[in-house]
C-alpha cells in the first residue's frame, strides 16, 4: 500500500478558469508538495461535463509532473449528500416518539394515532407508569398488532399506564443534512457510490489505473440525527437514527427497549448501549467499509475524518457513535483540527470562539490520541494518521503558529497533514482563511517550504516504526452510551501526558483479541504494561474481557488517577520536569527517536534525560548536536533526542543552553526595522542575536551578514564572526496578510506581541 503523503493540502475548485488552477498546482509543485486533495467548494457543474473537463486538465498536469491527486467525494462537505441527487427513498430516516398516559379503573381504551409531517407509525408499546416520569420496562408489552386503521384498541386493568408510539420520520434532525443518504441503509450507500464515485471512475479510469488518482476523501459524514455534538438516546433530543435493517437487528429485544431510548427505566442503560452498539456497527459496515472496498477494488485508496469535536466521536447527532468503528474501511486513520479548536496555551476547561464553545481538554489531550491510537493499533492503517489542520483560523494565522500546531499533533503521534486550504478564488477569499498562496497575495507563501520541509523531517522521523507507550487507556464509548456518569479517556490521558508518560486509547473491540505475555499486552506490536479503566458502567460482556486480561497477568486498574499506574511506566525525562514538556517516543530499526516539545507560550523548560543517547537533532534547522542529558527549550521550541543510533556523526557541535545577555533593545513591530546595539565583545565566546516575537518570518541582517529566514522559535542567528562593539542590525519581518483582511469570525485568538525584544547574547 502506498503511504499517504506527509503534506497534501485541500485544493479548492469553485469553477475558476483552468489556467488559474494549473498555476495553483504549479505553485504547490514548486513548494515541494506533490499531492493534494481536490475539493469542490462547491463546483457549479459538479458531475457535469465542465467538472470532468476541469478534472482531466488537472490530472493531465499531475501525470506530466509526477503528482498524485485525491478527490473529495461530494460537491460540498459534509459527505453523503451526493450533490443533492439522492432519491427520496434512500434519504436519512429517523425515529421519534410520542406518548399518552392512561389512568383509570380499567376497561377498553381506543387511541387514535396521528403522525405529524413525514411521520409514519412504526411501533406501539404499553407499560405501567412509575414515578417520577418513567416506566417499568420489565412489564412493558408490545401492542403494535392491536393497531388497525390508525387506531389502537387496548384492554387494560385499573392503574396508570403509558402508551408509547414510535414513528419514523425525515424531519426533526439536522436540517442541513435532511436529504443526505441514510448511512444505516446498505442500499442507500450503494446509491451514493453509484451517484458520486462511479462517474469519476468512468471518466478518469486512466488515472485510477496509472496511480495519478490517489483516492477519495470523505469529509465529516455523520448521523445528522440532531444539530448537536451531544446527542445520545436519553430523551434530550427527540430524534435518533434509524433504518429497517437496524430494526431487524433489534427485533429480538424486549418490548421496553424502544421507549427506553427516551425514557428512564431499570433497563435503560443496557438498552441504550445495545442501540448504540448496533447503530455504530451498522454505520461502519455500510458507509466507510463499503466505500473502502469499492476504492480498493478500483485501485485507489480511501481516507476521511469524522466530526470528533467536543467528544461527538462517541455520540450521535454530529457523531457516528464510535470513532474506531466509524473509520474502519479507510486505508489511513484521520482526524481534523479547525475553527480555533486547538490553541497554544489553552489546555483545559472550555474556550469559546465565534464558532461556539470548545472543550479544550478534549482537543489538547484527546483528539490527537484518538487518531494516532487507531494508526498504532489497527494494521490496516499502516501506522499512519493524518490531521486536517489550520482551517478557519484567520488570515493572521502564520507559519509560526502552523509550526506550533504541527508540533502539538506530531508529539501525539500524527505523521501526515492536510493543510486547510489552498483556495484558487480571488483574494481575499472569505471562505475559512488562511489560504496559503491566495493567488500570490499571501506574503508568507514564499517561505511555505520552510514549514513544509520541517513538517516532512519531523513526520519522517515518526513513521515506519513502532510507537513506545506503556499505558493503555480504555475508550469510553460504551460507558457513555449507558448515559450514566463516566470519565472520558482524555481526563486520564491528560494526567499521564503532564507527568511525561505516553498512552494510547484502546477500544473494547480490539481488546477482545489482545494477547498478554509476561504481564504485557501486545496489540499490533505495541506493548502495554498497564490498562487503565476510567470510571463508568462496564457492560457484562466487556467485564469478562477485562477479567480475562487481568487473569492472564496484565495490570488492569479501575481508576481515574495514575498514581498506581506509575510503577508500571517509565519516562525518559527526570521526575519533576515541567508539565509543559511533551514527549513522544518512536522506534525504527532499534533506533529510538524521542520528540521533545515545550508547549508553553511563555515559560522556558529545563530538564534532564534519564536515558543515555547518541545525539540531539534540531529539525527546524536540520542540524545535529552532541548528546547532552541536560536540555533547555524555549517556549514553542522542539528537539529530538536520538538513542541507539547506528551511525553517530563525529565532532558534533555542542548545543549551548546557557547564555549571558550582553545587550538588548525593545522595538515596535514593523515590516522592516533598522537599529544599532552597543555590545561588550568577548572573542572567546560564541555570540548570537535572539529575537522574541511571534508576528512573522524574520530575516536578520547584522553588520551586512544575513541569516536564513527564521519562521519559528528560537529566532536566533549566530554572529560570532561578525559581532562588533557597535552593531548595525536590520530586521526584515514578513507577516501574514494584513489583519484588516481578516473577518471577525476568523480572527486568530493567539495573543500577538505588540513589540519585539532583540538580544545579543554570549554562550557561557
Amino acid at each position: 500500500m502506498k503511504p499517504f503523503p506527509t503534506v497534501a493540502p485541500l485544493f479548492w475548485l469553485k469553477g475558476e478558469d483552468d489556467s488559474i488552477l494549473i498555476d495553483g498546482l504549479n505553485q504547490l509543485k514548486k513548494a515541494g508538495i506533490n499531492e493534494c486533495i481536490l475539493e469542490a467548494r462547491p463546483f457549479p457543474d459538479w458531475l457535469e461535463k465542465k467538472w470532468f473537463d476541469t478534472l482531466k486538465t488537472l490530472f493531465d498536469f499531475a501525470e506530466k509532473n509526477k503528482m498524485r491527486l485525491w478527490l473529495f467525494d461530494d460537491v460540498h462537505f459534509p459527505s453523503g449528500g451526493a450533490g443533492g441527487k439522492v432519491p427520496e427513498k434512500f434519504r436519512k430516516l429517523l425515529i421519534r416518539r410520542r406518548y399518552v398516559d392512561i389512568d383509570g379503573n380499567g376497561g377498553t381504551y381506543c387511541l387514535q394515532i396521528k403522525g405529524l409531517g413525514t411521520e409514519k407509525f412504526f411501533r406501539a408499546i404499553c407499560a405501567p407508569f412509575v414515578l417520577p416520569d418513567n416506566f417499568d420496562s420489565e412489564k412493558a408489552f408490545d401492542v403494535t398488532d392491536k393497531v388497525q386503521n390508525g387506531k389502537l384498541t387496548l384492554e387494560l386493568p385499573s392503574g396508570r399506564f403509558r402508551v408509547f408510539f414510535i414513528f419514523t420520520t425525515r424531519d426533526g434532525g439536522e436540517n442541513h443534512t435532511r436529504d443526505w443518504i441514510n448511512m444505516l441503509d446498505p442500499d442507500a450507500v450503494d446509491k451514493f457510490i453509484d451517484i458520486a464515485l462511479e462517474p469519476h471512475y468512468k471518466e478518469l479510469k486512466k488515472y485510477f489505473d496509472n496511480g495519478v488518482m490517489g483516492g477519495f476523501f470523505s469529509d465529516e459524514p455523520r448521523m445528522g440525527s440532531a444539530p448537536s455534538y451531544f446527542s445520545l438516546p436519553d430523551g434530550r433530543f427527540p430524534c435518533l437514527p434509524f433504518s429497517f435493517e437496524l430494526a431487524k437487528r433489534l427485533d429480538s429485544m424486549p418490548a421496553g427497549f424502544w421507549p427506553s431510548l427516551w425514557h428512564e427505566c431499570q433497563d435503560a442503560p443496557l438498552f441504550r448501549a445495545k442501540f448504540m452498539d448496533e447503530v455504530s456497527k451498522l454505520y461502519s459496515e455500510n458507509f466507510p467499509q463499503k466505500i473502502g472496498k469499492w476504492c480498493n477494488k478500483h485501485n485507489v485508496q480511501y481516507i476521511g475524518h469524522l466530526v470528533e469535536d467536543n467528544g461527538a466521536h462517541s455520540r450521535l447527532g454530529y457523531g457516528n457513535g464510535h470513532f474506531f468503528r466509524a473509520i474502519t474501511g479507510q486505508n489511513f486513520s484521520m482526524i481534523d483540527s479547525v475553527l480555533h479548536q486547538n490553541l497554544p496555551g489553552i489546555e483545559d476547561g472550555i474556550h469559546s470562539s465565534s464558532f461556539g464553545p470548545h472543550f479544550s481538554s478534549f482537543y489538547q489531550w484527546g483528539l490527537g490520541k484518538l487518531g494516532s491510537s487507531a494508526a498504532h493499533l489497527y494494521p490496516e492503517f499502516n501506522r499512519q494518521c493524518v490531521c486536517e489542520s489550520f482551517g478557519a483560523y484567520g488570515w493572521n494565522f502564520g507559519l509560526d503558529v502552523m509550526k506550533r500546531m504541527t508540533d502539538h499533533f506530531a508529539v501525539q503521534g500524527i505523521n501526515s497533514f492536510v493543510p486547510h486550504a489552498f483556495s484558487n478564488a480571488p483574494f481575499p477569499d472569505a471562505d475559512c482563511p488562511p489560504h496559503f498562496y491566495a493567488r500570490g497575495m499571501n506574503p508568507q507563501w514564499q517561505y511555505f517550504p520552510l514549514w513544509n520541509n520541517y513538517c516532512k523531517r519531523v513526520c519522517d522521523l515518526l513513521s515506519n516504526g513502532i510507537h513506545i507507550s506503556g499505558a493503555a487507556v480504555l475508550y469510553h464509548a460504551e460507558a457513555e452510551w449507558t448515559t450514566l456518569p463516566f470519565t472520558p479517556f482524555e481526563n486520564v490521558g491528560a494526567k499521564l501526558l503532564k507527568a511525561h508518560y505516553d498512552y494510547d486509547v484502546v477500544p473494547f473491540d480490539i481488546l477482545e483479541n489482545a494477547e498478554v505475555s509476561n504481564g504485557k499486552m501486545v496489540i499490533n506490536g505495541e506493548i502495554f504494561n498497564v490498562l487503565i479503566v476510567p470510571s463508568g458502567m462496564i457492560l457484562p460482556q466487556y467485564e469478562e474481557i477485562l477479567q480475562r486480561l487481568a487473569k492472564d497477568g496484565l495490570a488492569v486498574l479501575y481508576t481515574d488517577e495514575i498514581t498506581d499506574a506509575k510503577k508500571y511506566l517509565h519516562s525518559p525525562v527526570a521526575e519533576g520536569t515541567s508539565e509543559f514538556l511533551r514527549i513522544y517516543q518512536y522506534e525504527v530499526d532499534g533506533e529510538t527517536r524521542i520528540f521533545l516539545l515545550n508547549e508553553s507560550i511563555k515559560e522556558t523548560v529545563e530538564f534532564s534525560m534519564t536515558v543515555n543517547g547518541s545525539y540531539l537533532y534540531d529539525a527546524v534547522n536540520d542540524k545535529k548536536y552532541a548528546w547532552s542529558k541536560y536540555i533547555r527549550l524555549l517556549p514553542g521550541e522542539s528537539l529530538f533526542a536520538i538513542v541507539n543510533a547506528k551511525d553517530i556523526p563525529e565532532n558534533l557541535p555542542v548545543l549551548p543552553y546557557e547564555y549571558i545577555e550582553i545587550a538588548s533593545k525593545k522595538l515596535l513591530v514593523a515590516d522592516k526595522i533598522n537599529f544599532q546595539i552597543a555590545a561588550t565583545v568577548n572573542q572567546n565566546k560564541r555570540s548570537f542575536i535572539e529575537i522574541e516575537q511571534n508576528a512573522g518570518v524574520i530575516e536578520i541582517i547584522c553588520n551586512n551578514q544575513k541569516s536564513a529566514p527564521l519562521f519559528a522559535p528560537p529566532y536566533r542567528m549566530e554572529i560570532t564572526n561578525c559581532i562588533r562593539e557597535i552593531n548595525d542590525i536590520t530586521l526584515e519581518i514578513t507577516s501574514p496578510p494584513a489583519p484588516e483582511l481578516a473577518e471577525a469570525p476568523f480572527d486568530i485568538e493567539i495573543p500577538l506581541k505588540l513589540d519585539i525584544l532583540c538580544k545579543i547574547i554570549h554562550a557561557k
